[in-house]
């Protein structure tokens, strides 16, 4: 939670970074003050013209920040070790997927540079929760996001690459189509030795920062009304019905939904590739197990108790 207490906002995010772990560490740690601050310049009553507006400027100001910190580092000690341990990744190919809530005045701001999910449940007729997606998956994948990328990148055949359905890559790279960081695929001060070099024709940016934005009024959640968040290891193995009706067991249970959601992607994972689920977790990190399974992180938001908060903040 940040802001003033009368007007403040409160997050909640997944980041999935990719290349190394610096750059979704940076944006976690500097991403809401970034917006809170943007949003405290912002002419009072705030609209949600205004929100959105703070939320796309504090991801272009760590974007920012970050980029000018990587030209330190790139000028001081440009090292680079493929796969290298933990440290010697070159900074200029790390990046970040965010996924981000925001609920501020009693509205829900969702905020998606990248490929993972969100999925809001709300009871229907009968008491059953309907899974209703908010995000579309950016990736080189979606069919939408591949005509994009063309009508962007006319005269570039390379702009994506496939190496099945299920596996394509800007440029032969990157799967995710937004992201903060990647700068070798945005600014070509960075596309060069002995960083990761991108062959002509390049005619960057091919990742967009600034992220598709969704808002909706929590006037209407009813309590037990709730939100995932997932990276899209989750996604890899649950269908978004599947996710929800997961949380809906664990809430009865009186477990935790988050842990619920991953230990099925976890289950499903190992019964796939014919082992058991200890078996999995006990691998360690790394190429092997990213074969079986991509990260698979969780949050799940009570949306009645998040309209609740903004609310009495507001009549503070």
């Amino acid at each position: 939670t940040t802001g003033r207490s009368g007007d403040a906002e409160h997050y909640f995010a997944v980041l999935d970074g990719h290349g190394g772990w610096d750059c979704a560490e940076f944006a976690y740690s500097l991403l809401p003050l970034s917006i809170s601050e943007s949003l405290a310049k912002a002419q009072q009553p705030h609209t949600e013209t205004d929100v959105e507006a703070a939320i796309s400027q504090g991801f272009l100001k760590v974007e920012e920040t970050w980029t000018n910190k990587l030209k330190s580092e790139w000028l001081r000690e440009p090292n680079y070790v493929t796969y290298g341990p933990s440290g010697t990744e070159r900074l200029s190919s790390v990046g970040t997927c965010v996924l981000l809530a925001c609920v501020h005045r009693g509205v829900l701001y969702v905020a998606n540079a990248g490929d993972s999910r969100a999925v809001i449940a709300q009871k229907g007729f009968g008491g059953t929760y309907r899974a209703q997606r908010v995000t579309s998956d950016l990736n080189a994948m979606n069919p939408s996001e591949q005509e994009r990328l063309k009508r962007d990148h006319p005269g570039e055949p390379d702009i994506f690459r496939c190496r099945g359905p299920y596996s394509c890559y800007v440029k032969g790279c990157l799967q995710p189509t937004y992201s903060i960081g990647d700068a070798y695929l945005k600014y070509p001060y960075f596309n060069s030795f002995p960083g990761r070099v991108i062959a002509e024709p390049y005619r960057p940016p091919y990742i967009r920062t600034v992220p598709q934005i969704t808002a909706r009024p929590l006037t209407a959640c009813s309590q037990g009304d709730f939100l995932i968040l997932a990276t899209d290891g989750v996604w890899d193995y649950l269908s978004d019905q599947n996710a929800v009706d997961l949380v809906c067991r664990a809430h009865k249970r009186g477990s935790n939904p988050a842990e619920a959601v991953v230990d099925a992607t976890l289950e499903l994972a190992a019964s796939r590739f014919g082992i058991s689920r200890d078996e999995l977790v006990a691998m360690p990190c790394g190429r092997q197990r990213r074969r079986i399974h991509d990260d698979a992180t969780v949050i799940v938001v009570d949306l009645h108790s998040a309209a609740a908060s903004a609310a009495a903040a507001s009549s503070s």
